[in-house]
């Protein structure tokens, strides 16, 4: 099904049919040079919802996408040193996905036309990278979009077992958004017997024409000064046949406390797969949150895995900015009224099940219990629903 709304303004029930074919031929020809061409169909059939662009800030459709080439690219080693380059319509998939990824749990996916230079050996890589994302166009070809720049350089060491870190330099300047912001940050992963953690952080400064939140319209410049963090720990009871792992995680996103001054401090989420990490409903992204969770997965047996995660919401800013679903549309903005900023509850329970080494099946359901905020900010005044979202998913790979 479609992500559900909690918004009686929307739509509060629908259902639809979601299929997605890729077909995909590699190359190489040679041990230095190798290549991929992907072609990619994603159709949507039963959905009575007019609008799926709300659901994303750039506005691309991330249920429908008809036959288009989804990539196409060559990767040139050069001898037999550490260097190569890589060039073409590509995913670009970069550390846990929270700044850069391609996004595959969305239909449509995400893809780049980008140029690579890359220095990799055993326990060090360099990426620099230029990129414009690829912009859906269901009537017609994909093209990308000049008008959106990514330039990055992205280093991983990697110190087994330890763990690895990752260190990284993001601009984007974006002109149809009035947006030139840079990132910097880094993300340290690791584990230590049966015990395992994580922790990303970045910093973000920069220009933009206005805030994120679409309270001021002023067309001002603006300086971008925003910030972000998450980290996890866990533990796995490796001694036990189900393995369980319990793990319990944070992650904050800076939000504008002032949509009338001269700076905008809405961490900008760039080009994620938020379905990971701030509830499989997809109402949230890593922009003026704080997100605490428990997550628990286990096995019942070598086919049959779960998982089941709890989240708690509540909103940075929650008066002056908005709360913005996994593609950075926003959901509600209470326009400076006054409004508590817990937003709400999510539980996810998800159950996977390996049919054969071909076929995966995926049965999952998440419920949204609104809190404050939601009625705070609901239309004339009326009370605000829980919501559902239930999905069965078959993955079959020739």
């Amino acid at each position: 099904t479609d992500p559900p709304s909690i918004d009686e303004m929307a739509y509060n029930d629908d259902i639809s049919l979601l299929t997605r074919f890729r077909l995909s031929v590699d190359i190489e020809p040679n041990p230095y040079l190798s290549g991929r061409v992907t072609f990619q169909d994603s159709r949507e059939f039963g959905s009575d919802v007019i609008n799926h662009d709300a659901l994303d800030r750039s506005g691309t459709d991330i249920f429908e996408n008809k036959t288009d080439l989804h990539e196409a690219y060559l990767k040139l080693r050069l001898g037999e040193s550490p260097w190569a380059i890589q060039a073409g319509r590509m995913q670009l998939n970069y550390g846990d996905q929270r700044l850069i990824g391609g996004f595959n749990w969305g239909n449509t996916a995400r893809n780049f036309d980008a140029a690579k230079i890359l220095y990799q050996e055993a326990d060090f890589s360099l990426d620099l990278v230029a990129a414009n994302v690829v912009v859906v166009d269901s009537n017609a070809w994909d093209n990308s979009n000049d008008d959106d720049d990514f330039l990055f350089a992205y280093a991983t060491m990697r110190n087994k077992p330890q763990g690895t870190q990752d260190f990284y330099l993001l601009y984007r300047d974006n002109d149809d958004l009035n947006r030139e912001i840079y990132t910097l940050g880094t993300r340290i992963d690791g584990a230590c017997g049966d015990l395992d953690w994580n922790f990303e952080g970045a910093w973000q400064w920069g220009s933009s024409t206005d805030t994120v939140a679409p309270t001021a319209g002023s067309g001002e410049i603006l300086d971008h000064k925003a910030w972000a963090a998450s980290a996890e720990i866990g533990y796995t009871q490796s001694n036990l046949a189900c393995a369980p792992r319990l793990a319990v995680g944070y992650s904050y996103a800076s939000g504008d406390d002032d949509p009338n001054d001269n700076e905008n401090n809405t961490f900008d989420n760039l080009y994620p797969t938020n379905h990971l990490y701030y509830g499989y409903m997809d109402f949230f992204s890593w922009r003026n949150i704080h997100n605490p969770n428990l997550k628990l997965h286990w096995k019942a047996s070598d086919k049959l895995t779960f998982k089941t995660h709890w989240h708690m919401f509540w909103l940075d800013e929650p008066e002056d900015d908005a709360w913005y679903n996994a593609g950075g549309g926003v959901v509600r903005n209470a326009a400076g009224n006054d409004a508590s900023s817990f937003v709400g509850h999510e539980l996810d329970i998800v159950a996977s099940y390996a049919c054969s080494e071909k076929l995966n099946m995926e049965l999952g359901y998440g419920h949204f219990f609104a809190e404050d905020y939601v009625r705070d900010t609901s239309p004339n005044g009326r009370e605000a629903d829980d919501a559902d979202f239930v999905y069965l998913m078959t993955t079959l790979t020739f």
